[in-house]
């Protein structure tokens, strides 16, 4: 059997689950991609404004990184961002990074990179996201919490090309 897929999250996607209140969700888009979610300890320290058993609802491993901090001095990134670069320079992941820049960083270092605009595509595709409807709703719960995305109806056009 193989070793399931580490999809490694920053703060921003695992912030917007939590706000959804669908933590649970999270855990089975990846677990329907044949993965399994890896927290870094810096990532978890971002975290500090949610509360302490949100992550308690969704299985996870965690991994404590250190030495990342140059990677956020030379890029100019957050250390969540810096951290799971640091991690994916010697171990095969998915980071699940939102940041245009540290995306572009990674994806140069090598590192296969998703958002969380990707999870929920991936969810809706996979169908741990039933419906159209439910994906729609998702999509505007994101807005409301800044997150900059396309019209709903182009992007499940576009899912339901591939």
């Amino acid at each position: 059997m193989n070793n399931p897929k580490l999809f490694v999250p920053d703060a921003s996607c695992l912030i917007l689950f939590y706000q959804f209140n669908q933590m649970g969700l999270l855990e089975d888009i990846i677990q329907s991609l044949g993965g399994k979610l890896l927290l870094l300890s810096p990532v978890i320290e971002e975290l500090r404004l949610m509360p302490e058993n949100a992550l308690k609802s969704v299985k996870h491993d965690r991994k404590s990184i250190n030495d990342y901090q140059k990677y956020q001095t030379k890029f100019h990134i957050g250390k969540g961002e810096a951290a799971i670069m640091k991690f994916g320079e010697k171990t095969k992941i998915i980071a699940i990074i939102d940041d245009f820049k540290a995306r572009k960083i990674a994806l140069k270092m090598g590192i296969d990179v998703k958002g969380t605009l990707g999870l929920l595509g991936a969810g809706y595709v996979q169908c741990p996201i039933k419906t159209k409807n439910d994906l729609i709703t998702l999509f505007h719960e994101a807005r409301t919490f800044g997150f900059r995305l396309p019209p709903v109806n182009s992007f499940v056009e576009t899912l339901q090309k591939k």
